[in-house]
């Protein structure tokens, strides 16, 4: 028997991330008052020039970036949802975002959320047990089909075109110093981390939602989860899939320099 929908399905919301750079500088000056007397002025103060302050390097414009990416988009894949989905406001502070929560081990979801299939989550109960439907699984084939499509070790050659960018974007939500290059491959090994089913799990009532009955599968990471919520299949194909990226920016120079976007 099919339940739809679920009891509680996972919130949409759209992150804003501050943008907060300023550089700060200050000058001293120091004007002598000389009281009036008959005698001489003194002999002027040698004074020693200082060194110009280096200028500050040009701010990186993520606008920019923001169009380079979709560039780089309709480079690697000719699916119109890749276009559909980089049309989306700020999509490179989305996807550096989503990239962070990943290696945390968080769920994308909050800046991610145009990503969000359109229908409802729905159960199987067959012998007392409970199931996600394979309609529940099928929402994500699309998906899957569209990110996996894309060639991994092209999308790494020309990450290096877009890195300045990234790093710029996650300079503004991680620690000075992170790097996007770093970020995405702890995000690659979340992925790869996950001992996956052969079938889709079992689940249980928990509260006004759903919980995975395997105790082992319920202790992974949100991240981990939304790979299980993708369906066994669609979960095999994109873990294989972000194996041989993550092979692909290990050999990958950071100093390649790929054709131009044309």
């Amino acid at each position: 028997m099919t339940t739809s929908p679920s009891r509680k399905g996972p919130r949409t919301g759209m992150a804003l991330v501050a943008v907060v750079v300023l550089g700060v500088a200050a000058w001293f000056g120091f004007r002598a008052y000389q009281r009036q007397h008959a005698q001489p002025p003194a002999a002027p103060m040698a004074v020693t020039e200082l060194p110009k302050a280096a200028e500050p390097p040009p701010a990186v414009n993520l606008t920019d970036g923001d169009a380079l990416v979709r560039k780089l988009g309709a480079l690697l894949s000719p699916a119109p949802e890749v276009l559909a989905w980089l049309g989306a406001p700020d999509i490179l502070r989305r996807l550096v975002a989503g990239v962070n929560l990943v290696a945390e081990g968080n769920s994308p979801r909050p800046v991610l959320g145009f990503l969000a299939p359109g229908t409802a989550f729905e159960v199987e109960r067959t012998r007392n047990e409970i199931r996600a439907s394979p309609a529940t699984y099928a929402r994500f084939n699309r998906v899957t089909e569209v990110v996996t499509a894309v060639d991994p070790v092209a999308l790494a050659t020309h990450l290096t075109e877009v890195e300045t960018f990234a790093n710029a974007a996650l300079g503004e939500i991680a620690k000075p110093g992170a790097l996007f290059r770093d970020v995405l491959r702890r995000a690659l090994a979340q992925v790869d981390a996950v001992d996956l089913p052969r079938d889709g799990p079992r689940l249980v009532e928990k509260g006004a939602g759903y919980a995975f009955a395997d105790p082992r599968l319920e202790s992974l990471t949100a991240a981990q989860k939304c790979l299980l919520r993708l369906g066994p299949g669609n979960a095999q194909t994109l873990q294989a899939w972000t194996r041989k990226l993550d092979e692909a920016l290990a050999g990958a120079s950071t100093s390649a320099r790929p054709r131009p976007f044309p």
